[in-house]
């Protein structure tokens, strides 16, 4: 994707390997070798190697040669500076597995070879101690209330379906995960046909291709990674958690729905935005201003486009406002959508924030590289997810 305002260049090599892929019981799988092969993805030379060299030229003793020592230190001293040059960065996400870099125009083929890596390379070494780093990471990040809120509100509206995982790794089960696991995921997920290139940016067709051709294009396809089975979604209950935490009280309720590019999940889109943007939407007319019930209401939708998903409202309950009160409120204002039907002015006004929100011209390269990506990992259409000329 062309733009030509961009002083640098915006790339991802994602992977269709996210948290839903993790295998059954080895939650935090995707997590895991994501931050391995980030890794390894930052030694395209393997400076490693070079590391070796040193120390087995520094364990001679008095028998070590300076000349080597120095050529050594000099190598390893120039890769690190070239490495650092591209701003690197790793996620994991409940779809898709990423690996973005910013860089200037002369480091593209950098990039291009430490890409390859994800490819080519094995799983470096260290399932075990990275599995204490993914502990340690949870506990600081995860294991807080309001993130152990969230992974529990997930479980309930998800229950054995691809989206009651919990991308994160539950702890019982990442310290299940052996080096056998790790790189069996590697082998079935970390393939071209399940990968997807983008680059943003100042770009010249004629310099990239024959780089990614020299890099990707000898690299044979793998089989094809196997289906994941979905619970059967007829039969559905409603759930409720209450968790006590010392916190302002909280709500929030989930409705499971199908995902994008159903029409249902385009619906709830504009419904999201005419109930809570803005000072007129319907919600902030009824709850917020006239009768102060909550202090803010939000809108959400997710936590993935790979399966069915959720469409959820979060509300925070004015002091002395009893939470099942602004519960029944909420319900009763999507309850009365089907008889106070959405104006024409409103359905414009939604169209139009959807419209700006999609435009590609007014986002960073940033964002304009993860949506490609996802649309294309996920939709095999990168332009359903921008608008460009």
């Amino acid at each position: 994707i062309r733009r030509d305002d961009a002083p640098s260049i915006t790339a991802t090599c994602g992977f269709k390997a996210g948290g839903v892929d993790d295998p059954p019981g080895f939650s935090g799988t995707a997590h895991l070798v994501e931050h391995l092969m980030y890794r390894a993805m930052q030694d395209p030379f393997q400076k490693g190697t070079l590391y070796g060299e040193l120390s087995r030229e520094y364990s001679k003793g008095g028998g070590r040669d300076p000349q080597i020592i120095k050529d050594l230190e000099t190598k390893i001293a120039a890769l690190e500076k070239q490495i650092k040059e591209v701003e690197l960065v790793a996620a994991t996400t409940f779809d898709f597995v990423y690996y973005l870099g910013t860089f200037s125009s002369s480091q593209l083929e950098l990039f291009c070879r430490m890409g390859s890596e994800l490819l080519k390379g094995r799983l470096p070494e260290g399932v075990v101690s990275e599995r204490e780093t993914l502990l340690a990471e949870r506990k600081r990040e995860w294991d807080v209330s309001a993130g152990n809120f969230g992974e529990q509100i997930q479980a309930l509206t998800f229950g054995n379906r691809p989206y009651g995982k919990s991308v994160a790794g539950r702890p019982n089960e990442i310290l299940g995960i052996t080096p056998a696991v790790a790189q069996d995921f590697k082998k079935r997920h970390y393939i071209p046909n399940n990968c997807v290139l983008v680059f943003v940016g100042d770009l010249n067709p004629k310099a990239l291709f024959p780089l990614i051709e020299k890099y990707f294009g000898n690299i044979p396809r793998g089989e094809e990674p196997p289906p994941i089975k979905t619970a059967d979604s007829s039969a559905r209950l409603e759930r409720r958690l209450v968790l006590e935490v010392e916190t302002k009280p909280e709500i929030l309720i989930n409705f499971i729905k199908p995902a994008f590019p159903h029409k249902d999940d385009l619906v709830s889109r504009v419904l999201g935005i005419i109930l809570t943007k803005g000072d007129r939407s319907r919600l902030n007319l009824d709850l917020i201003k006239p009768r102060k019930m909550a202090d803010e209401v939000a809108v959400s939708w997710g936590p993935g486009d790979r399966y069915e998903n959720a469409y959820g409202f979060s509300l925070v309950p004015n002091a002395g406002c009893p939470p099942e009160e602004v519960k029944t409120a909420l319900l009763k204002q999507l309850d009365g959508l089907k008889t106070d039907l959405v104006g024409e002015d409103e359905l414009q006004k939604a169209k139009d924030e959807i419209t700006n929100d999609l435009d590609g011209e007014t986002q960073s390269a940033l964002q304009v590289a993860i949506t490609a990506l996802r649309y294309q990992l996920i939709h095999a259409d990168w332009r359903m997810g921008l608008r460009t000329r």
